[in-house]
C-alpha cells in the first residue's frame, strides 16, 4: 500500500454517526476502520453509517468488516 492514500474520519450527523472511509480497505487498513466503529460504539453511539463512497478498493477483509456486525444482530433476532 505504499504510496495509496487512505484515511478514516468520523463526523455526528444529526442522530447517527458517519464513519467516512478513503482509499482501500484491505487487510492493513480494515483495523482502523474496525477501530473507529468500535470508538462509536464505545462512545454511545447506536446508529452507525460507513461511507464507502469514496473507497476504490475492498478485499475480503473490508467485505467481513462490514458483514461481521450484521450478523451479530441477525443472531440476536427471533
Amino acid at each position: 500500500m505504499a504510496g495509496q492514500f487512505f484515511s478514516v474520519g468520523v463526523r455526528p450527523d444529526r442522530e447517527r454517526l458517519i464513519v467516512e472511509v478513503h482509499g482501500e480497505i484491505d487487510l492493513l487498513t480494515a483495523p482502523r476502520v474496525r477501530e473507529a466503529v468500535a470508538e462509536a460504539v464505545a462512545s454511545g453511539w447506536s446508529q452507525l453509517v460507513i461511507d464507502r463512497r469514496a473507497v476504490s478498493f475492498m478485499d475480503s477483509a473490508g467485505v467481513h468488516l462490514l458483514l461481521r456486525p450484521w450478523a451479530r444482530t441477525a443472531s440476536r433476532v427471533r
